[in-house]
């Protein structure tokens, strides 16, 4: 098994000295441990630094003399065979013990993280039991009990943001402290794993009020960072880094119309040699957004999730979704007017998929998609639905079952030993009268999908491209 292409020099680069502070924890060392993913070889593989860990490594440094961050994946890839993972956590709790930890904080950012990290905190319980050991991350925020079993090396287990788990490290916030991906601002000058030259992940906003039903956004009031700060931000990410592009991942961006409106005009006005990757929604982007976007260099990806108005509505996309779609098919004419490459991102096999919402698909494919927007700057992307614990879809299977037919034939496919995203994906949308399952081949979409995307009219700002 390789490592990964960019690997930083030595172990010793992971030691960093935090600033003073009267509430420094100076006698603990502490790692900030990514644990990598064992079953899922080529599923999710992001293209910029894990950017939550940056945050966090950023936040945990104010209160810790001596924080280490080791991201696994960062180190040594993926495993793709038994003998890989084996190899994979010999040398990752090699690594882990070489640093030695009085407290390992575990980032199980997501569902594919569960399996390493409850082996490695397995290992680091039994080769050092007196170290203590914190689990955060989406996974523990919905799955608690995941982490609650009988022998289990979980000391605390934190749900939501970082600072839930002052408490346990001992570090006293104030009442009022700021929370979310700016309870500390991201430092990329001393997070070791940073890389010059390539895409820059950022969080500008949290929060997203829609409530679709594959979400797992369990923040929803939408906040965001001033504008001024953002700017600031981003200029210092152009200067320090001098990235390909800057990806703003936030869940929904632009939700307060005044916000979105200052931060495009000044980021126009600012002038950057880096190009932008935003995803948003179709429906929250004006004509306006769309000028001050055409003088940066930017690809858009907006959530479209379905052609099919039946389905929107199942997926609680839009109470409206005939003038939903109607603002896509404008939105993404202005978009290859100006010259804007932006991606339509559509699911399939959600809960609820049917003979008859498949056909909704195709109709719209044919009498307004390509005959619209073929030519233009526009792609569309697509995948099979992945179902994931904190989502409505999660929380309400039963009722899918009795409405649809739905059923997931592996509910908690992350405590398998398999391949992850095929075991995800594993869910019968729907059933007919007659109780026949339903399951859309992807080879019945393909081809009016491939025609729309040879006809791709790049817009010639290939800094925008990822």
């Amino acid at each position: 098994m390789e490592a990964a292409k960019v690997k930083p020099a030595g172990f010793e680069t992971r030691q960093r000295r935090g600033r003073s502070g009267a509430n420094r924890m100076k006698s603990r060392r502490l790692l900030l441990l990514y644990p990598g993913v064992l079953f899922a070889p080529s599923w999710g593989n992001a293209t910029e630094e894990n950017t939550h860990l940056v945050y966090c490594h950023a936040f945990l440094r104010r209160f810790f003399e001596e924080v280490t961050v080791l991201d696994l994946e960062a180190e040594y890839g993926r495993p793709g065979t038994e003998e890989e993972r084996k190899v994979f956590l010999d040398r990752a709790l090699e690594r882990i013990f070489s640093a030695k930890p009085d407290l390992v904080a575990v980032s199980c950012w997501s569902s594919l993280n569960y399996l390493s990290a409850r082996r490695l905190a397995e290992g680091i319980r039994r080769e050092r039991p007196r170290t203590k050991i914190l689990v955060g991350g989406y996974h523990p925020t919905f799955r608690k009990e995941d982490f609650r079993y009988p022998g289990s090396p979980f000391d605390f287990v934190a749900a939501g943001e970082i600072d839930r788990a002052a408490p346990f490290l001992g570090i006293d916030l104030p009442a009022k402290a700021a929370t979310g991906p700016w309870a500390a601002k991201p430092d990329f000058a001393s997070y070791p794993y940073a890389r010059r030259g390539g895409p820059v992940g950022v969080f500008l906003s949290t929060g997203c009020p829609y409530r679709c039903a594959y979400c797992m956004e369990y923040r929803r009031r939408w906040a965001a960072v001033p504008v001024p700060e953002a700017l600031s931000m981003l200029a210092e990410i152009e200067e320090g880094l001098s990235p390909r592009a800057i990806m703003i991942l936030d869940a929904c961006f632009g939700r307060d119309p005044g916000w979105r409106k200052d931060f495009l005009k000044g980021l126009a006005e600012q002038g950057h040699r880096c190009g932008f990757w935003i995803q948003t929604r179709s429906d929250l982007l004006d004509d306006d957004d769309l000028e001050q976007l055409a003088r940066v260099a930017v690809r858009i990806d907006l959530g479209v999730e379905s052609f099919s108005p039946t389905m929107l509505r199942i997926m609680r996309k839009t109470a409206a979704p005939d003038r939903y779609l109607e603002r896509f098919v404008s939105l993404s004419r202005k978009c290859s007017a100006l010259g804007i490459e932006h991606d339509a991102y559509l699911i399939f096999n959600h809960p609820g998929e049917s003979e008859k919402t498949v056909r909704e698909h195709e109709r719209f494919m044919e009498r307004r998609v390509l005959p619209e927007l073929a030519g233009g700057t526009l792609t569309i992307r697509s995948g099979t639905f992945s179902l994931f614990p904190g989502s409505a879809v999660y929380d309400n299977l039963a009722l899918l079952a009795e409405r649809f037919g739905t059923t997931a034939e592996h509910p908690q496919w992350w405590k398998e030993e398999g391949d992850h995203l095929a075991l995800s994906r594993s869910v019968i949308p729907s059933r007919d009268n007659r109780g026949r399952p339903f399951v859309l081949s992807p080879r019945r979409i393909a081809g009016p999908i491939a025609e729309l995307n040879r006809s791709f009219r790049g817009a010639g700002k290939s800094s925008s491209r990822l």
